[in-house]
């Protein structure tokens, strides 16, 4: 329940809309984190955090999809996971996972609307389905949203898989996602606030090769930008164009900056 009305909170901020709670992505969910924690230590069970063996201790399915649908979610719907090892502790696990690259993808796309959350000893786990949105497929949304404030001036980079490093390495700024349905981009600009001189970053969508195969269908309709780590107590500005389903795209939008660095940058 916290972790959903976290999430909800910065999705209606930024307006994507809620998250449901859907009782069998919990159930999905917590069944992953009650194998991880059952099978700690074991290395034949849990190499891979997103899958389960046939043969270890409380198997439900090899992969998030499967469990999902063993839980009792539509097969047509079922979509993925993030998991973290806070621990049963969503208030640390869900900010965790926004500050990322690939893990915020889902759970702040507009179009993606159903979660369900498990908590065990080493295991945070929100199982995600697609669901049904009422957001209008002509929606844009960014994050950080105009106007947001305290914003973290930087990012550690720490994320599995991990994300392509930007110019310099990390830690980057903090990661800036624009979400449009059918988004193809022609024009990337960071600034500071009043300052018109661009300022170097790495720009992440389905057509950049730095991203693998794998998750490339994460960009669908989102592209990810992240340089060098920002100033502190700083304004900084954004303009994103190209086209959507909606037409044309020419979005604009500024955030300002928190007053420390965290992690020592």
């Amino acid at each position: 329940m916290q972790a959903w009305q976290l999430l909800n909170q910065t999705r209606l901020a930024m307006g994507s809309g809620c998250m449901n709670l859907v009782s069998a992505l919990d159930k999905s969910a917590q069944a992953h984190c009650n194998y991880l924690a059952a099978n700690a230590g074991n290395s034949t069970c849990t190499s891979d955090p997103h899958g389960e063996v046939t043969s270890c201790m409380g198997y439900t399915g090899a992969d998030v999809q499967s469990r999902e649908v063993a839980a009792g979610y539509p097969q047509q719907l079922a979509y993925t996971e993030v998991e973290t090892t806070f621990g049963n502790n969503p208030m640390a696990a869900l900010p965790n996972w926004i500050d990322t690259v690939f893990h915020r993808i889902p759970l702040l796309d507009p179009w993606t609307t159903d979660m369900g959350y498990g908590g065990a000893t080493g295991c945070d786990v929100i199982d995600i389905g697609r669901g049904t949105s009422t957001i209008a497929a002509t929606t844009i949304a960014t994050y950080p949203y105009d106007g947001q404030t305290n914003v973290p001036p930087a990012w550690n980079g720490l994320e599995g898989p991990a994300p392509p490093a930007p110019t310099g390495g990390f830690p980057s700024s903090y990661p800036i996602i624009i979400y449009a349905q059918g988004i193809s981009v022609t024009q990337h600009v960071l600034t500071k606030d009043g300052d018109s001189t661009p300022i170097d970053h790495l720009w992440l969508d389905m057509n950049s090769s730095q991203i693998m195969a794998g998750l490339k269908g994460y960009f669908l309709d989102n592209g990810i930008l992240y340089g060098a780590p920002f100033a502190v107590s700083t304004k900084y500005h954004v303009k994103i164009v190209g086209t959507f389903k909606g037409g044309t795209l020419d979005k604009e939008w500024s955030f300002t900056t928190a007053a420390t660095k965290p992690f020592g940058t």
